[in-house]
């Protein structure tokens, strides 16, 4: 049975502590900070660094984000680098220690300042793969992310998944300079590819609170371009929202190119049906209805349904509601 502390007594403790097998001894937790020393977490002894001299561990985990503070302090400390477990860090493959729950997460990592933070929740079969320097992934509380490969390559991108987030069997590649993903709390993406084209340079996909989604491409690229969807929108599947063409179309004359991407945004509570296909610079408002097979070129009033490709009109001043009543 390994023993191990934890550095830290903060919401990255709990998350480790939560990750802990039962065969594990935890012998205490190290903290810094002089008002938590002497005091109990999860009912094991706070303790200064200052005392590892009085104790026998094999690991100790690092559960702070100021990580590279404590592991400067801890080799200083003639703490060998081998006995220091990093959660932050992308080249930590949590998975080689038989004592972490956590085994279905394979994190590649070939950069700098690269950083990953995760904190309650269930994971299984993630595939992490980062070229590029100083990106970040954050994971809030209570996300469920199952078979999900993230391929980031490049340098200052984002991932964010706000607390209650659920994935399963997704893709997300970002291709480019300081790209976003966000997605709020209670939203929920299966079979859905998160795409950033090539040299993608402040793309954002911004998703709101409690939308959900059965299968979808959405797809930004070229500078500055968005897809911002509302709250509480429900996507079917086979959807396709692409604030670009993906490919160039040039005038022969001045060679100039025509197919210049634009912005997506999509209101609160709009629901988008099987098949449909929402194209460049579309603005759709709240309460709408975008039907089965519809291509949208144009933007959509709000509490209208619209249909056909390209989509028209076909019926005002409606609402519509998740349950069949």
């Amino acid at each position: 049975m390994k023993k191990v502390m934890i550095f830290g007594t903060g919401s990255s403790a709990q998350y480790v502590y939560d990750l802990l097998n039962y065969d594990v001894n935890l012998i205490c937790y190290l903290e810094n900070d002089e008002t938590k020393i002497n005091k109990n977490f999860n009912g094991k002894k706070v303790i200064s660094p200052m005392e590892l001299i009085n104790y026998e561990f094999d690991y100790i985990i690092i559960a702070s984000q100021y990580y590279k503070e404590i592991e400067t302090q801890l080799l200083k400390l003639k703490i060998g680098k081998n006995k220091l477990i990093n959660i932050f860090d992308f080249n930590c493959k949590l998975e080689k220690y038989e004592f972490f729950k956590i085994s279905n997460i394979k994190i590649v990592n070939r950069g700098l300042d690269n950083k990953i933070c995760v904190n309650k929740g269930l994971f299984k079969k993630i595939d992490l793969k980062v070229i590029g320097n100083s990106n970040i992934l954050e994971i809030d509380n209570e996300c469920n992310i199952v078979d999900v490969i993230i391929n980031i390559n490049g340098e200052n991108n984002k991932i964010i998944f706000e607390n209650n987030v659920f994935l399963n069997n997704c893709n997300i590649n970002i291709n480019g300079e300081n790209n976003e993903l966000i997605i709020k709390s209670y939203c929920s993406f299966d079979k859905t590819n998160f795409i950033y084209v090539k040299n993608c340079t402040k793309g954002k996909i911004l998703i709101s609170k409690a939308t959900t989604c059965n299968g979808a491409n959405l797809c930004v690229s070229d500078s500055n371009i968005e897809i911002n969807f509302g709250s509480d929108c429900m996507l079917s599947e086979d959807i396709d929202i692409m604030a670009t063409d993906t490919h160039s179309v040039i005038d022969n004359k001045t060679k100039k190119r025509l197919n210049i991407s634009k912005s997506i945004f999509i209101g609160n509570h709009v629901w988008i049906c099987k098949g449909a296909k929402v194209l460049k610079g579309v603005k759709i408002q709240e309460g709408s209805i975008i039907s089965m097979n519809a291509v949208v070129t144009k933007d959509v009033d709000k509490n209208v349904i619209v249909a056909g490709n390209p989509s028209k009109v076909i019926k005002r001043n409606i609402n519509w509601e998740r349950e069949l009543n």
